[in-house]
């Protein structure tokens, strides 16, 4: 399934939702290096209070926990 979405900047873009767990955004034209393409305002924790925060998550099913690489680091 795709939506279609206008975001603030009057930029068309699609979020595509796949028939695996979780979502995706994916850029409609390409992104030239150094552009400025979001902000992530969540707190960051290490991977060992992730699973943690997960496995107690999981049970209520009331939180997303992202995981993503940064200067070689997995957040």
């Amino acid at each position: 399934m795709t939506i279609n979405v206008k975001d603030p900047n009057n930029m068309n873009s699609n979020q595509i939702i796949l028939k695996v767990p979780g979502r995706g955004v994916f850029a409609c034209a390409p992104i030239e290096r150094g552009s400025f393409v979001a902000e992530y305002r969540g707190e960051l924790i290490s991977k060992h209070k992730r699973e943690k925060r997960q496995k107690k998550y999981t049970e209520k099913q009331n939180a997303f926990l992202f995981d993503f690489k940064w200067n070689g680091d997995i957040w």
